[in-house]
């Protein structure tokens, strides 16, 4: 490889993510609630991977989901919004879908997880244009105004 075109590369390889904010030294879990319009923002930092790694917990009510699915790769993949933002992917990996049932259709949820950028999908309509989900989610709850 020619030095120039090395360079380029060392360069891009140390670039932060477009839209995400890089993982660092954060709180293991944000204060109070958050909206999606808020983790979209990038105002967390986002895991490492996808099982929640360097990332910090978050808690957004009044979340709806509106489909579930059962994902390739076990995980049980959620569309939601909370009315910030949607359609907002979260997802239950199989890790914790022994602790964490799938929430139920159309109720008003309390949902805690953490901010994850996965680029891969951060242009496709079915994930909201974003590169952002909650994933893995931790826990959910039926709100207690819902109830």
């Amino acid at each position: 490889m020619r030095p120039a075109a090395a360079l380029v590369v060392a360069l891009l390889a140390a670039a932060p993510l477009a839209g995400c904010v890089q993982p660092g030294p954060a709180a293991a879990e944000a204060s109070g609630s958050v909206t999606l319009a808020e983790v979209v923002r990038g105002a967390f930092p986002s895991a490492t991977d996808k099982r929640g790694s360097g990332g910090v917990t978050v808690v957004v009510h009044n979340v709806t989901v509106s489909f579930v699915r059962n994902e390739d790769d076990g995980d049980w993949h959620l569309n939601t919004t909370d009315g910030s933002w949607a359609p907002f992917v979260m997802e239950i990996i199989p890790r914790d879908q022994g602790a964490v049932a799938k929430p139920p259709l159309h109720a008003k949820l309390q949902i805690t997880g953490v901010p994850f950028c996965d680029r891969e999908h951060q242009t496709t309509d079915w994930h909201g244009r974003t590169c952002w989900e909650l994933h893995p989610v931790l826990a959910w709850q039926v709100e207690p105004r819902s109830r």
